[in-house]
């Protein structure tokens, strides 16, 4: 199907931090850039979510950076409430975020007025633009999903988790839906051969 061919491309991981050093070196909000894509990338979030997250959503009662991530029904895709561990490098990108846009309580603000945020659909224009400034051909903002998902459906059973659990972090009602999002392995030889 044509859809199935036009699926975002994921990222490896040595790719991801040369992207992370392009946001870092070019970037005119690389604070703001960096929390968005590690959003994406490492919690799995989608453009609208990221468009709409608050700092109360990874705040714990007394204001410090939670364990947590917390997609709210209200910004979820259809209400799909979830919660996602907090990464550490989502922490310290957070940490700087916070200390370089004190007061402001919307992750994606605008570049030209932090007091502005960014649309679901600017968000995912952005981060477009974006992948293709660093290189990356074949990118769209739901690369960062595709990769999350990627990453944890093979790492899962390393920790004792499954793709039911992939599913749930993806905010997904149905399995095959989170399935469609992993990319398979080219090289299968050395799954089959460890039995």
């Amino acid at each position: 199907m044509s859809s199935t061919l036009r699926r975002a491309k994921t990222l490896e991981e040595s790719q991801f931090t040369k992207l992370l050093s392009f946001v870092q070196e070019h970037s005119a909000t690389p604070e703001r850039d960096r929390l968005m894509l590690l959003l994406s990338f490492k919690a799995g979030l989608r453009a609208g979510e990221i468009a709409q997250i608050d700092l109360p959503a990874m705040t714990d009662a007394e204001g410090e950076i939670a364990k947590k991530i917390v997609v709210s029904r209200r910004i979820a895709k259809k209400g799909r409430e979830r919660e996602i561990p907090m990464n550490p490098d989502i922490r310290k990108a957070l940490a700087s975020f916070r200390k370089k846009y004190p007061g402001i309580s919307n992750i994606a603000v605008a570049s030209h007025d932090p007091k502005q945020t960014m649309t679901p659909n600017t968000v995912a224009q952005y981060l477009r633009r974006l992948f293709l400034r660093a290189g990356f051909e074949g990118c769209s903002s739901h690369s960062g999903r595709r990769t999350f998902g990627t990453t944890l459906a093979r790492r899962a059973n390393n920790f004792g988790h499954s793709l039911r659990d992939v599913q749930r972090l993806m905010g997904h009602a149905r399995l095959d839906t989170t399935e469609r999002y992993i990319d398979t392995a080219i090289d299968t030889f050395s799954l089959v051969a460890s039995l």
